[in-house]
């Protein structure tokens, strides 16, 4: 069913903290996909962008942007593409201070230097590669249990973020301001002047070591890593300078995610993976599995979060977010947040706030651990791919497939008396949301109603006979006369003189037969038969079934995608509203008020092709007499 309609409070209100909105500070960025975003612990100012390639810097926050390391794009194939060293721009190699740990490779080379990925790939290679293709299988074998309660659809799916080309993550190190790692798809890059020189650390083994998809620093012990790899888990107590395979599968199976936090007791450590997620409760000396509600076992976990003040932990899939105690051994769906979670940056001090990334819903921000959701104005863009928090929470930093944005506090919306009530009218004069949803569910061919109803013939089904009709013809003749010759020999047939005429020379007789004229027949036949095993078990309603979760998720987008844009076209009317008794003359305002009036008229056609033109035929049935003063031009 739709969902209830939405509170005015929650249309003007962006966030519990106040009004906020996104603000564009992709500035020049390289016109691509930023898979990973971080802020300055120490400096709100500080940020740092990831794209494929490169890592970028900006020392005023977003306002410009300066390439700061460089390291081969795309994926390394081989054990010499592994070997690719990294290059530091406009940074002096010998900054570095000597007494860092580690083993690592200076900075040099040419920015547009390619590697050659045309070798033969060895029989370990082609295995490891194998491995690698399950980090991109969505739903895993077994996934297509129709007994799971959240079956995803095949729209749902999506290509795991942490397994493409560009930085993966960025992670600052607890007390040592201006120590940072990144995690590459070509190795691990660690660098101790905030970004202006970087030395590559070399993970033992070969390409699938070195694509690093994760990196989590052990709060309580800064030298401590937990590297999520190709080739799995891999930990190093030593800062870098060596290098452990985890106990168990998750040093085995290909990792996407780690998160190393301060928990109420000791420490949390969750790994995701391409085979589902897997916990320590003894800093990664042994790992459990985790099992998530609905899900098969082996389920990919996308992105992984932490909050420390409720000891929450929080693990996105394609399903959906999936929330529990830190020790809990089952997490549980917390419906609210949209499928396709890739990113998530909990709230470090109020209890059970986070945002989460999604693949095509934008930023889902919530306050009750994501059983609901606010709706707020969204970044343009389809791919949320990082989120990131400074020493302000609220400024979510949030890095897309198209550039990257930051949540700003905004001015709030200021209503006089009679702009209340000339809004008040305009949106007597539309539907409501639900109705705007049901409308859109029976344009859609998904009436609310449908499942039920398809349930109940299903049953019914057992009950009805199997109809047998069919339909014989036997076609008629006219009268006839059939004539017939007996030679000598035969016996003359009864009744027959044999002084007549038709006896010839041999005594050879001749006669014929009158037969009479047949009608034509016709017959039918009805057969009625009754299968006495589906009365017992009917098979349909096991079909119907198995059909409802995918139905449930085609209509979950409908409605997210309706509450979404009516949302936006309320906030949008409630902003002209706000206007239109203080707008000034000149034409700065007039191209302003006509680029709302634009973007509303884009809202309401967006509305009408959802519901097949039912919004504003249902807004012209209202009574609609003509505009009001907040419709009418400046």
């Amino acid at each position: 069913m739709p969902a209830p309609a939405l509170p005015i409070a929650v249309l003007l209100i962006a966030a519990a903290g106040g009004p906020r909105h996104f603000e564009d500070i992709t500035g020049d960025l390289p016109g691509e996909a930023v898979t990973a975003v971080a802020v300055d612990p120490d400096d709100d100012q500080l940020l740092y962008a990831g794209v494929d390639g490169f890592l970028l810097r900006s020392t005023d926050g977003g306002e410009s942007w300066r390439p700061v390391l460089s390291f081969p794009r795309g994926f390394a194939l081989d054990d010499a593409d592994a070997e690719t060293r990294a290059r530091a721009l406009d940074a002096d190699p010998t900054d570095a201070p000597d007494e860092v740990a580690g083993r690592g490779a200076r900075a040099t080379g040419d920015l547009d230097d390619e590697v050659e990925r045309d070798r033969v790939l060895t029989d370990e290679e082609e295995r490891r590669a194998d491995d690698d293709e399950l980090a991109i299988e969505p739903l895993p074998e077994g996934s297509l249990d129709f007994e799971s309660p959240e079956l995803v659809d095949a729209v749902d799916l999506v290509v795991p973020s942490r397994t493409e080309p560009g930085v993966r993550a960025i992670a600052f190190v607890p007390r040592s301001p201006g120590m940072l790692w990144v995690a590459t798809p070509r190795g691990l890059y660690r660098s101790t002047t905030r970004g202006e020189s970087f030395e590559r650390v070399v993970v033992p083994g070969g390409a699938a070591e070195n694509d690093v998809r994760d990196v989590a620093v052990d709060p309580r012990r800064p030298s401590r890593l937990y590297l999520a790899t190709a080739a799995g888990l891999r930990v190093t107590r030593d800062g870098g300078a060596s290098f452990t395979t985890a106990p168990g599968r998750v040093g085995a199976v290909p990792g996407l995610c780690v998160v190393a936090a301060e928990g109420k007791a000791d420490l949390a450590l969750l790994v995701g993976t391409t085979h589902g997620l897997f916990r320590s409760l003894d800093e990664g000396a042994t790992f459990l599995e985790v099992l998530l509600r609905g899900m098969p076992p082996r389920t990919p976990v996308l992105a992984l979060g932490f909050q420390a003040v409720t000891d929450t932990a929080f693990a996105g899939t394609v399903a959906g977010l999936f929330v529990g105690e830190r020790r809990a051994a089952l997490l549980e769906r917390y419906g609210g947040v949209p499928a396709g979670v890739q990113a998530i940056a909990a709230h470090p001090t109020v209890p059970r706030a986070l945002a989460a990334g999604t693949h095509a819903r934008g930023v889902a921000l919530s306050y009750d651990a994501g059983l609901t959701v606010l709706s707020v104005e969204q970044v343009p863009a389809r791919e949320v791919l990082s989120l990131a928090r400074g020493s302000d929470p609220d400024a979510l930093v949030v890095a897309t497939d198209v550039g990257v944005f930051r949540s700003v506090p905004g001015s709030g919306v200021s209503l006089s008396a009679s702009a209340l009530v000339e809004l008040r009218k305009l949106w007597q004069r539309e539907p409501s949301i639900e109705a705007t949803m049901r409308m859109a569910l029976d344009w859609g061919g998904l009436a609310p109603d449908e499942p039920a109803s398809m349930r109940a013939r299903a049953g019914l089904a057992a009950l009805l006979p199997r109809l047998d009709v069919r339909y014989y013809v036997v076609s008629g003749r006219t009268e006839r006369v059939r004539q017939f010759v007996l030679r000598a020999a035969d016996d003359l047939p009864p009744g027959f003189d044999p002084g007549n005429d038709d006896i010839d020379l041999f005594g050879n007789v001749g006669f014929f037969i009158v037969e009479p004229a047949v009608g034509t027949k016709h017959r039918g036949l009805l057969t009625l038969t009754w299968d006495l095993d589906r009365l017992v078990f009917n098979p349909d309603q096991v079909g119907v079934g198995r059909s409802f979760p995918t139905w449930h998720a085609a209509e979950r987008r409908v409605i997210d995608a309706v509450q979404e844009t009516y949302a936006a076209r309320r906030r949008l009317m409630t902003e002209i509203a706000a206007e239109a008794h203080t707008r000034k003359a000149g034409q700065l305002a007039a191209v302003d008020a006509a680029r709302r009036e634009l973007r509303k008229q884009e809202l309401t056609a967006l509305l009408d092709a959802a519901t097949g033109g039912g919004f504003s035929a249902s807004e012209q049935r209202q009574g609609h007499d003509g505009p009001s003063r907040l419709e009418e031009t400046p």
